[in-house]
């Protein structure tokens, strides 16, 4: 039976099976120690192959719907299908191994193809917010340059204004006329009527 467990040296068969061997190994304990030794070692690890084999192929299996393999589970992420990856690629059994990588290809493309929907979203959303923040940063500067606008003409007004004021009072000081004080003092000055221009003589 240890025998037929092996394909070639060293690797175990894919669909080994251990039934009699605990039992044949417990008559060699004693009749044949050194062969018992041996067989033992060798019953240890074709054990533990089948253990190993029986849980990679469970991990695939789990990563789908059913057992057709042909759907994949929404939950699926690209870290539990590398676990399952790992375990495959170390699988001894050549044919068991092709076999569990072709249904991991298919879980490959679901996963891959979600994170590129993801990827998509998430590019979508930075978009929308970076055109939100620039809309925002536009009506920001639109509101300062409108308070600047204002303070700007708040401040000709004002010095237009202290310009017709000064104006205004040059012009004031311009015409008012002068007052002569009258000799010998007292009561008002007589205004001083304003010269006239001299008048061009006549020919005799």
């Amino acid at each position: 039976e240890l025998d037929k467990a092996y394909e070639k040296d060293g690797i175990v068969k894919a669909d080994a099976k251990l039934t009699d061997t605990e039992g044949l190994l417990v008559l060699l304990k004693e009749s044949k120690p050194k062969f018992y030794e041996s067989q033992q070692k060798r019953a240890t690890e074709v054990k533990t192959e089948i253990a190993v084999i029986a849980d990679t192929t469970k991990a695939v299996n789990e990563l789908f719907t059913d057992q057709t393999k042909t759907v994949v589970k929404e939950d699926v992420s690209k870290e539990s299908y590398a676990a399952v990856l790992a375990k495959v690629e170390g699988l001894k059994q050549a044919g068991l191994k092709g076999s569990l990588l072709a249904s991991l290809a298919v879980v490959d493309a679901k996963v891959t193809e979600k994170e590129l929907a993801t990827a998509t979203v998430e590019a979508e959303k930075v978009a929308q917010e970076a055109a939100v923040a620039v809309e925002a940063a536009k009506q920001e500067q639109a509101a300062q340059n409108q308070v600047a606008n204002s303070s700007n003409g708040t401040s000709t007004n004002d010095g237009t204004s202290n310009y017709n004021n000064s104006s205004s009072s040059n012009e004031s000081t311009t015409n008012t006329p002068a007052y002569e004080q009258p000799a010998g003092g007292g009561g008002q000055a007589a205004p001083v009527a304003p010269s006239q221009p001299s008048q061009p003589q006549q020919p005799n």
